[in-house]
């Protein structure tokens, strides 16, 4: 941080010419109407650097309270600016990619759900809502352990919720591929369903899983 006097406009000059205009501005409220102001602005050194400072501006008056100068301070924050920009770059990029990947979650034509560590079901498509005859809300929450289902395997044998491709996933961490098996819908139809379930491992262990997607 370092300490200016500006008694003209001409200390301005070190500035892009496109912030130069606002500079002025205040600078002037501050000589003319003793109002101090703070900033952040870009600034060129005597290097050549480009950066960006922020500037707090204070007037200064003689013994008849007539402003004489602005005095103030300039301190670089060129590494603040950089990183919240990158920042800022970073969340519309993650803004982007849930977009994309919402988009595609509810074009597919197959059923998906996603269940947590807890089994339960913390997001579904509109295709998996449609197959099973409930509604999102009605959907979201549940797990192979509910009721509901009353499922068995292809051969009407009963299917222990543990045995759910779901469950299977999520305690061994390993995919489970073309299950054949029948459950119950919410309008108590019965439905025969091929289900394979993935697991979407965490970031600290590629064997853990945090859910799967069914």
């Amino acid at each position: 941080c370092r300490r200016v006097l500006f008694r003209s406009t001409e200390s301005l000059n070190c500035y892009y010419e496109s912030d130069q205009p606002e500079l002025k501005d205040v600078f002037a409220r501050a000589i003319e109407q003793g109002t101090s102001f703070e900033g952040t602005f870009r600034f060129t050194n005597a290097k050549g650097d480009k950066l960006w400072v922020s500037h707090k501006c204070e007037s200064i008056k003689d013994q008849n309270g007539v402003v004489t100068t602005a005095y103030g301070s300039i301190r670089d924050v060129t590494n603040e600016i950089n990183s919240k920009n990158a920042l800022s770059k970073q969340e519309e990029k993650l803004k982007t990619d849930e977009r994309i990947r919402n988009s595609v979650f509810d074009v597919l034509s197959e059923g998906l759900v996603v269940q947590d560590q807890n089994d339960q079901i913390v997001l579904a498509n509109e295709a998996a809502c449609k197959t099973l005859s409930l509604t999102m809300d009605q959907l979201t929450g549940k797990s192979s352990f509910d009721p509901i289902w009353k499922a068995t395997t292809e051969h009407d044998e009963d299917l222990k919720p543990e045995l759910h491709p779901s469950s299977v996933t999520l305690r061994t961490g390993k995919p489970v591929k073309n299950f054949i098996m029948k459950v119950n819908t919410g309008s108590d139809q019965r439905k025969t369903i091929i289900v394979n379930s993935n697991p979407i491992l965490n970031e600290i262990s590629e064997s853990i899983p945090e859910a799967s997607k069914t």
